[in-house]
């Protein structure tokens, strides 16, 4: 028989320590420190799936391209090459032979070569903005119906008859060819 009896029912021998107090600032930092992890994951994914998936590919999206160009503008947009550069975070696209027709498919605006790097705004603000945009060697045909009606690169400028309050300033010398 043991001399120290445990008695039954008894307290245990060290009292109940109260429970930690709650760090709301520490929640809070762990909260924000994840969230900001997340949102990086998923820039630098999109970042790699931009310069590995789609840049080295972009040829392959060139008919999309003119599709949604076309759709844009109102007048059939063909695209000769289109090659892309990537020299940090935001892609350069070098466009060759850009080609806008009039409603008759003829050529009303000719773009032999179109650079055009991508503003580090547009991930921002979810839309297309240009840091720079450079076009090299245009051919604008600018076309005057025999009723008078001014079309520039395929598009109605609405300029035709004298009472017409929309004017068409040209600085440079330019022939109309009359369309019959």
């Amino acid at each position: 028989m043991p001399l120290i009896q445990p008695v039954v029912g008894a307290a245990p021998s060290q009292p109940d320590l109260p429970a930690p107090p709650r760090r709301p600032l520490r929640t809070l930092l762990r909260f924000v420190l994840g969230l900001l992890f997340v949102a990086s994951s998923l820039v630098l994914t999109a970042w790699l799936t931009l310069h590995w998936g789609i840049l080295p590919r972009i040829e392959q999206w060139r008919p999309q391209i003119e599709a949604q160009a076309s759709a844009a503008l109102g007048v059939p947009v063909r695209i000769g090459r289109i090659e892309a550069r990537s020299s940090g975070w935001v892609p350069s696209f070098e466009l060759r032979d850009v080609t806008l027709l009039d409603a008759q498919q003829r050529v009303a605006l000719q773009l032999p070569r179109v650079v055009a790097a991508i503003s580090p705004q547009s991930v921002l603000a979810l839309e297309l903005r240009f840091e720079q945009l450079l076009i090299e060697g245009a051919q604008l045909e600018i076309r005057r119906t025999a009723a008078g009606r001014v079309f520039v690169a395929g598009l109605d400028v609405g300029v035709g008859s004298p009472s017409d309050d929309t004017k068409l300033r040209i600085t440079s010398p330019v022939e109309f060819p009359d369309v019959e």
